[in-house]
């Protein structure tokens, strides 16, 4: 009985922090809330920032049984936090900051209302929604611009090397049958930013420590140059061979998402390959893996267990 007393006072604190959010969402930010969406939708560079509420939903998903498990608590460290979020929220006109306003006071909600051990949990998820706003312009275009120089700089010594006749003047590439213009939106930006983002999940979901974390972030820059240079250079190669239709919208595309989901995926597979062979190489860490994921992932047991038989 009161077990079941218990659970219903759990669910209960988690409505009101739901209604809450909702209605602060709602009747504080909603300006700014359509605002960000607009900007979201409006501009390809911050496209990929509609994808980022469901990752961080997901999160929360795969952390649903910690949460059975912690003892819930009120704390007052985290009133502070609702007091700046409420002021970000109120006094600043600027849509962005109203949207880190009402981060910061989900945040002081979650500490308020469940304490400090559920805000753990969900405090990656949480901060995870600040990548949803857009990069101020003045370092978008630097970043861009740094990229461009890097990525065309390769590309340009990789075609020179493959025999390709061409001139470059500065962003511009002169081939025999066309010139291309290389913008900035062809710079590898939105190649980095998704990878970023995609890094910070990846690390979050299958990385343990946070050196590990940082390695697969850092890791994430070196795999959006490559691509972006890979891209670059094979939108080179076939306009050369077959002319500069290859530069028209639907096949610059389709180009450009290839590349970014092989490089994706290559890189996913490299770092779980390693992953695997410190498993095999590292008993204490196999044994420790097969504990916690044992039951959920079968099928990568039977080939971590898996040894070649030895033939005379």
């Amino acid at each position: 009985m009161k077990t079941q007393e218990f659970e219903k006072s759990n669910y209960m604190r988690y409505l009101i922090l739901g209604m809450i959010i909702i209605l602060s969402g709602t009747i504080l930010c909603c300006p700014s809330l359509i605002r960000l969406a607009e900007v979201t939708m409006s501009h390809e560079e911050n496209s990929f920032a509609v994808l980022v509420p469901f990752l961080s939903l997901y999160i929360l998903w795969t952390k649903r049984d910690a949460f059975h498990n912690i003892k819930l608590r009120y704390d007052a460290i985290g009133v502070p936090f609702l007091v700046i979020g409420l002021f970000l929220i109120i006094r600043i006109e600027l849509y962005y900051l109203q949207i880190i306003g009402l981060i910061i006071f989900t945040a002081g909600l979650v500490i308020a209302l469940l304490g400090k051990s559920i805000f753990k949990q969900v405090a990656f998820p949480l901060f995870l929604l600040f990548v949803m706003l857009p990069l101020p312009d003045s370092l978008y275009f630097n970043l861009a611009n740094i990229l461009r120089f890097i990525t065309l700089g390769i590309s340009e010594k990789i075609i020179s090397f493959m025999g390709i006749t061409f001139l470059r003047e500065g962003n511009l590439i002169h081939m025999p049958n066309t010139v291309l213009d290389v913008q900035i939106k062809c710079s590898g930006i939105r190649y980095l930013i998704p990878y970023l983002i995609l890094s910070l999940v990846y690390g979050e979901l299958f990385q343990k420590t946070i050196l590990r974390r940082f390695v697969i972030v850092f890791s994430s820059i070196i795999v959006a140059i490559v691509a972006s240079t890979a891209r670059l250079s094979f939108i080179f190669i076939m306009i050369y061979a077959y002319g500069p239709e290859i530069n028209e919208y639907w096949p610059h595309l389709f180009i450009s998402w290839a590349m970014f989901i092989i490089f994706m995926m290559a890189a996913v597979a490299v770092d779980q390959g390693l992953m695997t062979k410190s498993r095999q190489d590292n008993p204490a860490m196999k044994s420790e893996f097969q504990k916690t994921n044992g039951n959920k992932y079968p099928k990568m047991m039977e080939y971590i267990n898996f040894r070649p038989k030895a033939y005379k």
